[in-house]
């Protein structure tokens, strides 16, 4: 069967240019990505991963540590492209996402990583790469709004992987969640949330993203004693508290000023 990797969309080894630092954007299913990344834009690469393919970007900072400022800065301005990148992954079909926080690393260490680890990385797309991160915002609630948040928590729950409260900052009237769906449970939600909530108060999906939160991959830095990068975030399961510090650090690098979660994090069965 034809390979759906035309040659001038991967990045070829060449002499000199292994060390230059790249962003992992995601994995998506080997069929469809060029046309995945063609539609992100020309920056936008492919590097082979066994059935699965990576998709790239270059990097906006050099990882140093005398930099981590600017590199979080170089995020900040390049989040709202990226979001749009990530955004449009998860429309177009399964995509296992890279944490935009620990994303960037030098090439040659990222084909390593690839090529190490394709089967770990193959099972979890199939696993993850189908579910989306969604903020859930009710509008038309009274002023307390704890009745409201709790019929809202409890038709969201059948249909999601995980939710928190939402760490957005709303308005008077408005309530909401941010949760990370089952694959292929959009419609399912929203005719839940259409049955159990009255019909004075209006629902707005915003999204989907990848579940960043949730099953994102992340590219740790080398450890004095191996002196290698390694990819963290395969494992499917987190304990409660690990999901809420992961949401908050994305909150509040990619937002500045973002209020905490309300409440903690919850997992519900996989």
């Amino acid at each position: 069967m034809q390979r759906d990797l035309p040659q001038r969309r991967d990045l070829p080894p060449q002499r000199g240019s292994m060390d230059r630092m790249v962003r992992l954007l995601g994995l998506a299913p080997e069929a469809g990505a060029a046309a995945l990344a063609a539609r992100m834009g020309p920056d936008v690469a492919l590097l082979p991963c066994g059935q699965a393919v990576a998709l790239v970007q270059p990097a906006e900072a050099p990882l140093r540590r005398l930099f981590q400022r600017r590199d979080r800065a170089a995020l900040l301005r390049a989040w709202p492209r990226l979001r749009q990148r990530l955004e449009l992954a998860c429309r177009h079909g399964a995509f296992l996402a890279c944490d935009p926080l620990s994303a960037t690393c030098p090439e040659a260490a990222l084909r390593d990583l690839l090529a190490m680890q394709e089967g770990a990385l193959a099972s979890t797309l199939a696993r993850q790469g189908g579910r989306q991160q969604w903020d859930v915002v009710l509008h038309g609630v009274a002023p307390d709004g704890t009745a409201a948040q709790a019929a809202l928590e409890a038709a969201l729950h059948p249909h999601v992987v995980a939710i928190a409260a939402q760490p957005h900052d709303l308005g008077e009237h408005e309530s909401g969640a941010t949760i990370i769906l089952r694959d292929g449970a959009v419609a399912a939600l929203q005719a839940a949330l259409n049955l159990a909530l009255p019909r004075d108060q209006r629902v707005e999906l915003r999204g989907p993203l990848p579940a960043l939160a949730l099953g994102a991959l992340r590219l740790l830095r080398p450890a004095e004693a191996t002196g290698h990068w390694s990819l963290g975030g395969l494992p499917e399961r987190r304990q409660p508290a690990e999901v809420t510090e992961l949401w908050r650090g994305l909150a509040s690098a990619l937002q500045p000023g973002t209020p905490q979660l309300r409440q903690a994090a919850t997992i519900e069965a996989a």
